[in-house]
């Protein structure tokens, strides 16, 4: 059976002694909840993913410097390059993973997903240094990988929450006076 609307019914469910909004003015209503559900999920989400980008550079900067790390390792204290450039240049391994790199400064400075990289090398170890482009913005945690201290012995990876607060962090060559500084054993996640 079918029940047609009375005459002069806009299609809306009518009740009685209530007026139906016109179906122009529940568009509107409707464009209205539906942008501030978008507001709200907006405010809600962004700032997750401002956290995950970050915490995801930061372990991009740990895994360069790793990486870094161990070809300088390969390539000994008589071979070791001056610049991040050079490794790069020498190591197929380093060019492949790190595809999206940039050489700046002659080569001297690398720039890979909101970090800037470099060597910082001792006349004792040789050393990597990864800190945040703009820091909390691309990443909070500065990474410092050194090898060469004793032979064999594998590379240690540190890192400091705020060392990077006011750009490329000042380091001082004894490794005691970085812990007594704040810098601390980075976990690795494989």
């Amino acid at each position: 059976m079918r029940v047609d609307a009375p005459s002069g019914a806009s299609g809306g469910l009518a009740l009685a002694g209530a007026q139906a909004l016109p179906r122009t003015d529940r568009r509107g209503v409707d464009v209205l909840t539906l942008s501030l559900v978008f507001v709200v999920v907006a405010l809600v989400t962004l700032p997750r993913l401002f956290d995950f980008a970050r915490q995801e550079n930061e372990e991009d900067a740990v895994w360069l410097v790793r990486t870094a790390l161990e070809e300088l390792s390969v390539a000994g204290s008589a071979a070791r390059p001056a610049a991040l450039g050079e490794l790069f240049a020498r190591s197929p391994r380093l060019a492949r993973q790190f595809r999206d790199r940039r050489l700046l400064d002659g080569g001297r400075l690398v720039h890979h997903h909101g970090y800037f990289f470099a060597i910082v090398s001792t006349e004792s170890d040789a050393r990597v240094l990864g800190w945040p482009t703009h820091f909390g913005r691309t990443g909070v945690a500065a990474v410092l990988g050194i090898a060469g201290r004793a032979p064999a012995a594998p590379p240690e990876l540190l890192g400091h929450a705020h060392a990077a607060e006011h750009g490329r962090p000042e380091l001082p060559a004894d490794v005691g006076e970085l812990r007594a500084r704040g810098w601390q054993h980075v976990a690795l996640r494989e």
